[in-house]
C-alpha cells in the first residue's frame, strides 16, 4: 500500500528552493503541507474502481470530448464528462484516457503494495506525490488494469478499462 506521510510531504517540500521560497512563513509551509496531505487522503479514502467505459465523440473538426460511467469495488456508481480535447498532432483517445483514469481512478494506484515495477504510473517522488497514470498505446494491458477498445466509427470510439 502506498503510504505519503505529512513528514514525507515537508521533506519533499524544503528540497526545492523555489517553493520554500513561496512558503516563506511556517503558516504557509504547514498549509501547503496540510494541503498536499488532504488532497492524498481524499483519493486515498475513495474506493477503487472495478471497470469503467469511456465514450469519445468527435466533431468533424476532429475536436474530442468524453464521457465516463464506472463501477468502483465497494459496488457504487459513477459517471462524468466534460472531457475535450482540441488541436491537432497528438492522439487525443490517449489523452483523454489518461485524463479520466487520472480523475477517477487515482485510489487504485494508491492501494497498490508497490509501484517499483508498474510502468503505468509516473512521479511518485520521495512518498510525497499522488502516482499518475501516463498512456501511451491504444490498447493497453500493464500491471493493474486493461483497456480495450470495444467500439470504433469514424467519429466514435469506446474503450472498456478493467482494473484487476
Amino acid at each position: 500500500m502506498v503510504s505519503i506521510t505529512k513528514k514525507s510531504i515537508a521533506k519533499y517540500l524544503k528540497g526545492f528552493p523555489s517553493e520554500m521560497n513561496r512558503l516563506n512563513t511556517p503558516r504557509k509551509f504547514e498549509n501547503a503541507v496540510e494541503k498536499r496531505y488532504n488532497e492524498y487522503l481524499k483519493i486515498y479514502n475513495t474506493s477503487p474502481v472495478k471497470t469503467m467505459t469511456v465514450q469519445i465523440e468527435y466533431s468533424k473538426a476532429g475536436n474530442a470530448k468524453a464521457s465516463v460511467r464506472g463501477v468502483r469495488k465497494d459496488g457504487s456508481y459513477f459517471n462524468g464528462s466534460g472531457f475535450s480535447a482540441t488541436g491537432s498532432g497528438y492522439n487525443k483517445s490517449i489523452d483523454l484516457l489518461s485524463r479520466v483514469l487520472n480523475t477517477y481512478a487515482k485510489s487504485n494506484l494508491l492501494h497498490k503494495k508497490s509501484l517499483a515495477n508498474m510502468e503505468y504510473t509516473d512521479a511518485y517522488n520521495d512518498g510525497c506525490n499522488v502516482p499518475y497514470y501516463s498512456l501511451g498505446h491504444d490498447e493497453i494491458r500493464k500491471g493493474g488494469y486493461l483497456i480495450t477498445k470495444t467500439a470504433n466509427g469514424s467519429l466514435f470510439e469506446q474503450f472498456e478499462i478493467i482494473f484487476k
